[in-house]
């Protein structure tokens, strides 16, 4: 039986940041909370940059911060699997739903979202070196602006390219193409690099930015079309779609491909150089011949 693999887990992640200067609204990650998502696992920790803090005369704030976390550790449960018998409170994804929207000001804390791994602590060392331990140490202003304008400008061109690609179906209709925007799942609304959309949302497509992006942003996308699919009908088509990444960022997309499979949300993992064998498979699914004859 040891072969057997264990069965993957659902959780959701919050990021805690602080703002120094409220008029710059330039975030610092410090901490991070994860919990399961049945409730039963919950852990949170910060790591507070005092040296750049004090650089910038905020020393006591990293002291306030640390001082907010181990009340926080006193009041809530938060150090991995529930105990039995202990009487603290439990953060579940409600807590951090109501967190995200109450917190404001210099510390805050982000939406939750979705993660999906076997081992939720080896999920909580991964997400916490990769988000806090280094994302607490920023890049510089003009780097940063790069890098995001590069990520952005690598999800354009791959979502033109499946575009490009879907206008040689037969059924293709432009009509139907939601870039950027919000649509409704069943229980809340969600958001696409594309939506294909026609009274119903028949597919989305999330561009992951793997040669380009940080990893948290390919976290952040990735995380998007997961937190999507689990509140859209089965016979949606979700898409995740890539460019090949470098040789140094090929690990990622093993992740990726991974968590995508692990995680049985009929996610599929889409290279740019397989839009043009799509045709067969999608055509009608995305753009219903039927529906184009009704809706014109």
């Amino acid at each position: 039986m040891s072969d057997i693999a264990a069965p993957d887990r659902v959780a959701y992640y919050s990021i805690l940041r602080f703002v120094p200067d409220p008029l710059r609204d330039e975030p610092i990650n410090v901490g991070l909370f994860i919990v399961s998502e049945d409730g039963e696992w919950a852990r949170f920790d910060v790591h507070v940059p005092k040296t750049r803090l004090i650089a910038v005369n905020r020393r006591s704030d990293a002291e306030r911060i640390e001082e907010w976390a181990r009340t926080l550790k006193e009041q809530f449960d938060v150090g991995g699997l529930r105990g039995l018998f202990d009487d603290r409170g439990r953060i579940s994804r409600s807590v951090l739903d109501e967190w995200a929207q109450s917190f404001s000001a210099s510390l805050r804390v982000t939406e939750p979202r979705v993660a999906v791994e076997q081992d939720l602590d080896v999920l909580w060392v991964e997400l916490f070196k990769r988000l806090v331990r280094v994302g607490s140490r920023r890049e510089p202003a003009a780097a940063a602006d790069r890098r995001r304008i590069g990520a952005t400008t690598e999800k354009r061109e791959i979502v033109r390219a499946f575009v490009g690609a879907a206008k040689r179906w037969p059924t293709f209709d432009p009509t139907r193409l939601h870039y950027g925007k919000s649509f409704e799942g069943r229980k809340a609304a969600h958001f696409a690099d594309l939506a294909i959309v026609n009274g119903h949302v028949t597919g989305i497509m999330q561009a992951l930015p793997l040669a380009a992006g940080s990893a948290y942003e390919v976290i952040s996308t990735r995380a998007l079309l997961l937190d999507a699919a689990v509140d859209l009908d089965p016979d949606v088509v979700k898409l995740a779609l890539y460019r090949d990444p470098p040789s140094d960022r090929r690990d990622m997309l093993a992740e990726t491909r991974s968590i995508l499979v692990d995680a049985r949300r009929s996610i599929r993992l889409v290279s740019t150089r397989s839009f043009d064998s799509l045709a067969p498979q999608l055509a009608n699914t995305l753009f219903p011949p039927e529906e184009l004859d009704t809706g014109r």
